[in-house]
């Protein structure tokens, strides 16, 4: 099979193929999330192509004038033809469309300078669903996707494949509340998304004990990227130590330029289950012990602020010393 690329005004026919020294890199392909693929080595203002295909790595067709090869398989689809900017690269920044089919894509990109063609090393990958940045913590090494965000403020640790968390400072500085952020685990999601996560929370100096008042809880937070002193965003839902009214709480809360506002909601169990539903604008909040049928409707909150992109992940905090909070998270689970 033959194809003609207009770009190269040559027929290009099936012959195998060599390596170069021009590199293609991109990160994952997940549906409606953020992508980046980006084509270095070239130089200034040399063309640079990039071709997508579905029909696997191998032997692909060679340029005879160019004497160059591919490694991408037949048929193609050209995805851009750019000049290369004055570091001699070009980069690709975009959200893949969430209906696209999970199937496997194969990437490879050419560099043409004067008379010579060089085609980039090519990349096998496979169109995920949201749920790839789900975590289970079984690894045991901190997944490259995760931030860790105030990290003094916090100890953590995998074991058993579970994540722990626990403050390392306490106090009003050191909490999620009005100007204020504490410690989490963050990795960025764009667009809708149902984040759940099931977390064990107890006092460390008495296992078998709940933590106790006055707030010391643990839970999910989804904040914006773009946070700055005087206009802190973000919402969460969080298990633990309450007020005097409901000791032991599930708690919602959010946050909009630096002003909290949160619930606490009787109902909790040392092992709950904490939930986030982003529906564009709107954040629902839920909880349930675990094992219990049906989830506990905390409230919604309709934060067109927000940006696409958000960062979310476990937190923890305490207001109190000692800290006397340590939170336990079996999974980290993203579903659409």
């Amino acid at each position: 099979m033959m194809r003609r690329v207009a770009w190269l005004g040559v027929w290009l026919v099936g012959v195998s193929g060599g390596a170069s020294a021009q590199t293609l890199s991109q990160s994952a392909f997940v549906v409606g999330q953020p992508v980046t693929m980006a084509i270095t080595g070239a130089q200034p203002g040399d063309p640079i192509a990039l071709f997508v295909g579905f029909s696997g790595l191998g032997a692909g067709p060679c340029v005879q004038p160019y004497n160059a090869c591919f490694a991408l398989n037949l048929p193609w689809t050209v995805l851009f033809v750019l000049p290369a900017d004055a570091q001699g690269s070009v980069a690709l920044n975009g959200v893949l469309p969430s209906a696209l089919p999970l199937v496997p894509v194969y990437t490879q990109a050419a560099v043409v300078h004067g008379s010579t063609l060089t085609p980039t090393n090519a990349i096998a990958t496979t169109i995920e669903p949201i749920s790839a940045l789900s975590d289970d913590f079984a690894a045991g090494v901190l997944d490259a996707a995760w931030t860790i965000h105030n990290g003094p403020l916090m100890q953590w640790s995998l074991s058993g494949g579970a994540l722990e968390l626990e403050p390392a400072l306490t106090g009003p500085a050191s909490i999620w509340f009005d100007d204020h952020e504490g410690p989490a685990l963050l990795r960025s999601i764009t667009g809708d998304f149902d984040v759940r996560s099931t977390v064990r929370v107890f006092d460390p100096a008495a296992p078998n004990q709940p933590p106790a008042p006055f707030y010391r809880l643990a839970g999910l937070v989804a904040r914006s990227p773009q946070n700055a002193p005087g206009a802190l965003d973000w919402v969460h839902v969080a298990i633990g130590g309450g007020d005097g009214s409901v000791p032991f709480a599930f708690e919602d809360k959010t946050t909009d330029d630096s002003v909290s506002d949160f619930l606490l909601h009787p109902g909790a169990a040392m092992d709950s289950e904490l939930r986030i539903v982003r529906q564009g604008a709107t954040f629902t909040l839920f909880a349930r012990p675990v094992g219990a049928p049906q989830w506990q409707l905390l409230r919604s909150h309709v934060r067109p602020d927000l940006p696409a992109t958000l960062e979310v992940g476990p937190m923890t905090y305490s207001l109190n010393a000692p800290a006397g909070i340590r939170a336990r998270f079996e999974d980290f689970t993203v579903g659409p």
